[in-house]
């Protein structure tokens, strides 16, 4: 067999047994020329990442440590906060920092393959493990508003660690088929960075699509409208009964719904954003052939979601925000009709009791119990 036979072998093995485009990061090098990307380019995307990186870092400690200092923030529920900010804090500090030394210099990571193995894994559990919390807090505040007598039972502190660490676990197995070989990671050369190959098989793209980013869509979104019906029909309800002549309960009803629409609307369509884009690229372009742009900013704006997530978390929540205020120093504000306004996460629970009904906005006992 000659030395050209024993060069062209793998490449057709792996043709024969994967039946996709040749993107193995050993053989790059002969399909892409690595000096390609122009310095502006570099610079461009290390300044973008920079931002996401710095604001992602310190928002999501923000949230950690005042989640920490503040007894009134340390509840049941806030645990998939917190959970949510140190799976986004892993993304943003430790995937998006090894993006920009990819970026700068595109060898390196090439050259150190147990490195990127290891950032690539961090950064499929992390992911995943941030989708699934947003679930797992949209579940947490349907039942905190429509069923509050099962939220009291289902989120005592030990079922909510579990369902954490069950997360993570759940996070978990999605990466551990990319270890057994159902899929790998690899350098992406159009993203500059080390995540799963998604131009390997196409079976565990598909699956990803669907399982892994589709399904906490879809209950994020289903989660979220039944919150805001129950609400609606619950506030009718109460204007029914509660008819005032001079229209004041209905203009109240109105601004809450706005209110709640607001806050609402912003956690899904910042959901989708950040996610259907990287969702659409990777399976309508298995075959790699659209531009290096659309793959790079479609993955900047997945990862971006863990740079988002902590103000819309936290920096919509009231409470959170008076703790923001004391751990940098800043001064509270003053106890006047803008600091009255009812926080909008976590939302409050409808309560109605026999008679004539009545819009409670206290929280549940089981929320305000500490850690």
């Amino acid at each position: 067999m000659d030395a050209t036979t024993n060069d062209t072998l793998p490449l057709e093995w792996g043709a024969a047994f994967n039946s996709t485009p040749v993107n193995d990061s050993a053989l790059l090098g002969d399909y892409y020329d690595i000096e390609e990307v122009s310095m502006g380019v570099k610079i461009g995307s290390t300044v973008l990442l920079v931002v996401l990186i710095t604001g992602g870092t310190f928002g999501n400690c923000l949230i950690i440590s005042a989640v920490y200092t503040t007894p009134s923030l340390r509840t049941v529920s806030n645990i998939f906060i917190v959970n949510l900010a140190v799976a986004d804090l892993m993304v943003s500090s430790i995937v998006d920092t090894f993006n920009i030394v990819g970026i700068l210099d595109q060898r390196f990571l090439q050259d150190h393959p147990v490195v990127c193995e290891v950032v690539g894994v961090i950064c499929m559990t992390s992911c995943i493990c941030s989708l699934y919390s947003v679930s797992n807090i949209s579940i947490n505040r349907l039942l905190f508003v429509v069923k509050p007598h099962w939220h009291s039972s289902v989120y005592t502190k030990p079922k909510t660690l579990m369902i954490v660490a069950v997360s993570w676990f759940y996070s978990f197995l999605f990466d551990l088929p990319l270890l057994l070989g159902w899929g790998r990671h690899s350098y992406d050369i159009k993203t500059m960075g080390c995540t799963y190959d998604r131009t390997h098989t196409f079976s565990y793209t598909l699956f990803l699509v669907i399982a892994g980013i589709s399904l906490p869509l879809a209950v994020v979104v289903c989660s979220y409208s039944k919150i805001f019906y129950h609400v609606h029909q619950s506030k009718v309800r109460v204007a029914v009964h509660l008819a005032n002549p001079k229209g004041n309960m209905n203009n109240n009803v109105n601004y809450e719904e706005i209110r709640l629409i607001k806050t609402l609307v912003a956690v899904c369509v910042m959901f989708y954003i950040c996610w259907l884009p990287y969702a659409v690229v990777v399976l309508a372009d298995f075959d790699d052939h659209w531009p290096r742009a659309v793959h790079f900013m479609a993955t900047i704006m997945a990862h971006g979601s863990s740079s988002v997530n902590c103000l819309v978390y936290g920096f919509m929540n009231k409470k959170f925000k008076t703790a923001f205020r004391k751990l940098l120093g800043m001064k509270t504000q003053p106890n006047n009709a803008e600091s009255k306004k009812k926080d909008t996460l976590p939302l409050p629970p409808i309560q109605e009791v026999p008679g004539p009904p009545s819009f409670c906005l206290q929280q549940s006992t089981n929320t305000s119990s500490r850690l």
